[in-house]
C-alpha cells in the first residue's frame, strides 16, 4: 500500500473540474481538504492469524468503534498502535 497508491497526488474530498485536457486552476486553490497520507506503523511476523477467510471493509463511524471491531478479532492493540502514532504525528505539524 505504501508504494501502488500514489497518496500525495490528491487530496481527499477535493474535486476538481475538466477544462479540455487540463484541471481548472481555480478548482484547485478552492477546493480544500484533507492529504493522503499512509504510514507505516508496524511491521513483523505473527504467530497465527487473526483474520480468516476473505479480506472485507467494515464502516464505522467513531475511534470507539473501530477498536470494538478489531478488539472482536483480538487485535485491538493494532488500533492504539495507531491511533497513538496519528496523534502524535498530527501534533508534529
Amino acid at each position: 500500500m505504501l508504494n501502488r497508491i500514489k497518496w500525495s497526488e490528491e487530496i481527499a474530498g477535493q474535486r476538481h473540474v475538466r477544462k479540455g485536457a487540463q484541471l481548472d486552476e481555480d478548482s484547485q486553490q478552492n477546493n480544500q481538504g484533507k492529504l493522503n497520507e499512509c504510514t507505516l506503523v508496524w511491521e513483523g511476523i505473527v504467530q497465527k492469524r487473526a483474520f480468516n477467510g476473505e479480506p472485507r471493509f467494515i464502516q464505522v463511524s467513531n475511534h470507539k468503534q473501530a477498536r470494538e471491531v478489531l478488539d472482536k478479532y483480538g487485535v485491538a492493540h493494532y488500533w492504539d498502535l495507531c491511533y497513538a502514532t496519528s496523534v502524535l504525528l498530527s501534533d508534529d505539524k
